[in-house]
């Protein structure tokens, strides 16, 4: 079976059809990464309704630069309250290509380090965005000793993708691997042993939204680019999914 490690399933209208075509293909795990406070609630009623789903709750970097003290706070303690319910931490980290100055990039670290301590406190892995960030988004995690880390979409630079696998962290191949990425080159570099797959849904390529129903595509492009088969790729990287998240991604049997 496939995991998709990272995707956005709040925000799509038709999920029925999306859980289904998912199903249908394989992917028996989707972990929805929450980037609002609002889709923080929205992800835990996901959660209850579809078993397949798995929220992850947290605030986008981007938008903690449009939140206000008050709002930052409560989204905090509903996040505190109800991990609990939660598979991961996520997403977070630090996007300098929105937050431009000092007191936004300032207010990105902050919260930032608060996630990463959080996660350490209940023992739940990060789900990390880090967009022209990533020395310090990496520097960060190192001081935190934060060891159950995925990075993802951090594969458009080759250098920094062996350093964030260096500190021990997984590193996800997502969908724009189908659409002549400049990514194969990182995925080549990284270890099967710390690779995982993710779609980014409900992201567009080519005017096409990417869906967990990508996730065997994705991985026929790793395995060609690692020279492996279909089958192994698909076993190695829910293992790894396994080794990060835990069993309670496997769906329940009837």
């Amino acid at each position: 079976m496939f995991a998709d490690s990272h995707c956005h399933l709040f925000e799509l209208p038709n999920l029925n059809e999306i859980v289904q075509n998912a199903r249908t293909q394989n992917v028996q795990a989707m972990l929805s990464a929450s980037t609002t406070p609002a889709s923080n609630a929205q992800n835990l009623a996901l959660r209850k309704k579809y078993p397949q789903i798995h929220a992850c709750l947290g605030i986008h970097p981007s938008e903690i630069i449009r939140m206000n003290e008050t709002e930052i706070a409560t989204a905090k303690q509903f996040i505190e309250e109800h991990l609990h319910e939660a598979i991961a931490v996520g997403e977070v980290g630090l996007d300098f290509k929105d937050a431009t100055t000092k007191p936004e990039r300032d207010r990105q670290r902050e919260l930032f380090a608060y996630f990463i301590e959080l996660a350490l406190t209940r023992q739940k892995p990060l789900i990390v965005h880090s967009r022209f960030s990533a020395d310090e988004t990496l520097r960060l995690l190192a001081e935190k000793n934060a060891s159950r880390v995925l990075m993802h979409w951090f594969t458009g630079s080759k250098l920094h993708a062996l350093q964030a696998i260096r500190q021990g962290y997984f590193v996800s191949a997502g969908s724009s691997l189908l659409f002549g990425s400049r990514s194969d080159e990182t995925i080549a570099e990284i270890p099967s042993h710390q690779l995982l797959l993710e779609t980014d849904t409900p992201v567009h390529f080519n005017h096409e939204m990417a869906e967990p129903a990508w996730i065997p595509r994705i991985a026929q492009r790793v395995s060609e680019i690692h020279q492996t088969t279909l089958k192994e790729t698909e076993t190695l990287t829910f293992n790894n999914a396994l080794k990060l998240f835990g069993k309670k991604i496997i769906p329940e049997q009837p």
